[in-house]
């Protein structure tokens, strides 16, 4: 029998994150809270990458190595003419052909952890304060009662991306749900959504979507979202450039409403 939801609950949390309860109607046992799954945004999970390049941007990037490391979030690969060779890892090759996104030649990135928390909760490994993504949502839940890896998991994807190339993520993240009551925390218009969505295709029984951010704007103009004041905006340009989930945030919005969102985006940092 199918999974059937009845109208959710939502509840914006102080971090901007929504979370979206959606209750089934079958009875939970008494005293079990619905398992959760988080889905993150922009960003929000960790990748990995293994090398075996024909070529590097500069003789300092490493040409080849023997296991998979950390891509993001890294710090150490952050500094100055080490980024170089981090965008040159990270960045997508659009192939025109196939109207696909492809990862460049010798380059092999893979998404750890699904159905964990540990590549949400902390984006880089070393556990750091700038890395701290999901943690404290995980924390407040496991004071709840949850318990890590079993009724609260992650389904973390590679968020560089297009909604298409996430297609495969709502059959893994359906037997999460257990066949029970379940919550999805989610933040922001992940690509991963339209995958999820067709696991329940009646639109009563989500959330209205939200129109789009006028930030998405900046990031396509001096990729603004990473927020590395470091970092020149032109360096950023070949990795979020190759970004195509970022188009499905555009704004959506009457004229007159555009122009106010993009207006206030400019007035704090966008460009004319």
């Amino acid at each position: 029998m199918g999974l059937r939801l009845c109208p959710y609950l939502a509840a914006l949390l102080p971090s901007g994150l929504l979370l979206l309860l959606m209750l089934t109607d079958l009875a939970l046992p008494a005293g079990r809270p619905p398992p959760v799954v988080l889905v993150p945004g922009d960003l929000g999970n960790q990748l990995e990458a293994k090398l075996d390049k024909p070529t590097v941007v500069h003789y300092l990037c490493s040409k080849r190595t023997d296991s998979y490391f950390t891509l993001w979030l890294n710090l150490e690969l952050l500094l100055p003419v080490i980024i170089d060779c981090w965008i040159d890892n990270i960045r997508l090759v659009y192939n025109r052909t196939s109207r696909t996104t492809q990862f460049p030649d010798g380059v092999d990135v893979r998404v750890p952890g699904f159905g964990k928390t540990f590549s949400l909760e902390f984006l880089d490994p070393s556990k750091s304060s700038v890395g701290s993504y999901f943690h404290t949502m995980v924390e407040s839940l496991v004071g709840w009662g949850y318990t890590r890896g079993e009724d609260v998991r992650g389904a973390p994807y590679d968020w560089r991306r297009a909604p298409t190339a996430a297609t495969g993520l709502e059959g893994q993240v359906y037997p999460c749900l257990c066949g029970t009551g379940s919550a999805l925390g989610g933040r922001g218009q992940d690509p991963a959504r339209p995958g999820l969505r067709r696991q329940q295709p009646d639109p009563g029984h989500w959330a209205p979507e939200d129109p789009g951010a006028a930030a998405v704007c900046r990031l396509h103009q001096l990729a603004a979202a990473l927020q590395l004041y470091l970092v020149t905006q032109k360096g950023l340009r070949a990795h979020t450039h190759s970004q195509l989930h970022a188009a499905g945030l555009s704004p959506l919005l009457p004229g007159y409403w555009l122009r106010r969102r993009l207006a206030h985006a400019a007035g704090h940092g966008g460009a004319g």
